[in-house]
This record gives C-alpha cells, structure tokens and sequence, in this order.
C-alpha cells in the first residue's frame, strides 16, 4: 500500500474527531442576512470604468475584471454577520455582530504573472523570487510585504480586503469552520486545501498550487484559496482587543499598531491550524514565502 493511500485512510479515520472540534466552534444564533443562491447575481451590473462585466458564476454571484491587473472580483451583497471564534483563544474573539456595505473581492489570489505586469510599470517593484523552487506565473505571488501588496492594488484602482470583508467572503457568515462547510479537509477522499503534512505531496504539491486548485474547496461566493496555499494580507492594523471595541458598520480594523492581519493559512501550516475565525498578524514588512494577498473593491 502506497504512502498516500495510507496518509488517506488515516485522515478518514480522525476526521469525525477533527469535525466534532469544529463543529462545536459554530455559533448558534443564525446571521440576520444569510448568503444563497442567486445573491447578488439578481442585481443589475456595476457599470465602472476599467471594470468589465463577465457574468454570473456557477454560485450564483457576479464577476467581473479589473482590466489594468487581471483581476477577477466576485460581487458580495451588504450583509449582517457574526464574526469571530469561540474557542481559538482569546485573540480569536469575542464573537461579536458585523455589518458589511456590498463589496467586491477577488476570486483567486494574486498571481505572479498579474504582480509582474504591475511591476513592469511601476519602479521600483519587482517580481519576487519565491525561493529555491521556481514556481509558475498562474502560482500566487509571495514574498511580498503589505506595503507592496497595497501598492499593487493601488495600481490596479483597488484595496486590500479588511479582515471582516475576509472573513465573510470565506464563510459566509454561516458560522461554519470552513468555506465548504464543517466537513474536515480531507474528509471523503476529497482534498480542500493545500497544507503541511506528513507527505508533503499528498495534496499535489510541495509548496504552494496554482490559484485556482481544489475546486471542492471553494467559499459560497465562488472564492478559491481562502483557507491553505498562502497567508493574505489584510487592510488591518492588529489590536488584541479590537474586536471587544469594533464598530459594527465596516470595521476598519485597530486605528494604530505594530502588525497588519493576514487570514486563510498558507501551505506551511497542518491541518489543525485551518479555521475561519484563525487571526494572523505579522510585521508589515514581512516578505515570507507563504504569504499572498487578494484583492478588494468598494461598491
């Protein structure tokens, strides 16, 4: 019996473990406004220059492209939601009422190949090496600070997504411990994310995939990568207690601080590690090979 088809089985084994840890970490009030099918498909399109229209996704959300980057945006409806963990520690909460105006994020990571068009125009930023191993230009970028990651959204009319605006289009609100929903990742012999584990080509590759990968992971939205591949940088400033304080409208994130959030996990980390309330935070000068960032827009 091959080594993956033994890593297999024992994941199947310990998943019912890992979905009952999960599970109880959901809350139990329901949020006011709750994503479905057909969200903000109904709506008519933005009209934006430099934005064109693409259509409604398979979720039954709309796309479009920001014609300077590549980028492809899904379109998030206003909504009310519970954001926040129960039972990642206390930096994780408290759970506490958000309320989102509608948004606009990208459905994939950046890639390499959209970093390398924006670094052609704009001195002096350059495509960054990712390391030893060469990945391709549909891989996401990495090994960018968050200074750089908000220069290239500001060269392509675009921002950073802040943590609330990352954590609904991950989730949904849904109160579920991960895009997909309570299932563990590699529950039923499907792979969700990629991450570290005892085989490090068990899910397909060693380091980081192509944005893109593992179609069984996608959010509600249509968003791929939000959980494993890389870390992304989020608008916001780190504050341990932010969320005891933070507006309900469009929370903006700590008014000052030494760290700016990033979200998902990246490929580095276990299994365990995956949950959509996990908060991350770094020094804004990080350039690390397992962080990324994706893009936002306001509507």
């Amino acid at each position: 019996m091959n080594g993956n088809r033994l890593i297999a089985m024992f994941l199947g084994i310990t998943a019912s473990v890992w979905l009952g840890v999960a599970c109880a970490d959901a809350p139990k009030e329901a949020p006011t406004q709750r994503a479905g099918r057909g969200g903000a498909g109904e709506a008519k399109p933005l009209e934006r220059p430099g934005l064109t229209y693409l259509g409604v996704n398979d979720r039954g959300y709309q796309e479009y492209r920001n014609d300077r980057s590549g980028v492809v945006l899904i379109r998030i409806p206003a909504a009310s939601f519970r954001m926040g963990s129960r039972h990642r520690g206390p930096e994780h909460g408290p759970v506490h009422r958000v309320r989102l105006s509608p948004y606009l994020i990208g459905k994939y990571e950046v890639t390499r190949e959209q970093y390398k068009r924006f670094a052609a125009e704009v001195d002096p930023y350059e495509l960054p090496k990712a390391g030893w191993w060469k990945p391709k230009l549909n891989y996401p970028v990495v090994r960018v600070s968050w200074f750089e990651a908000r220069a290239f959204c500001q060269w392509a009319g675009l921002r950073l997504p802040t943590e609330a605006e990352w954590e609904y289009a991950a989730g949904a609100g849904e109160g579920r411990p991960y895009p997909w929903g309570r299932s563990h990742p590699f529950d039923g012999g499907k792979i969700r994310l990629n991450c570290q584990v005892e085989d490090s080509r068990f899910d397909g590759y060693i380091r980081t995939a192509p944005v893109g990968s593992f179609p069984d992971g996608v959010s509600t939205f249509g968003a791929f990568n939000m959980l494993g591949n890389v870390l992304e940088w989020c608008h916001d400033w780190y504050g341990p207690d932010y969320y005891k304080t933070s507006p309900k409208l469009d929370p903006q994130g700590a008014e000052e601080g030494e760290e700016r959030i990033c979200r998902g996990g990246g490929w580095q980390h276990p299994p365990e590690h995956f949950h959509l309330g996990q908060r991350e935070r770094t020094h804004p000068d990080t350039q690390i090979a397992d962080v990324g960032f994706r893009c936002a827009m306001s509507e």
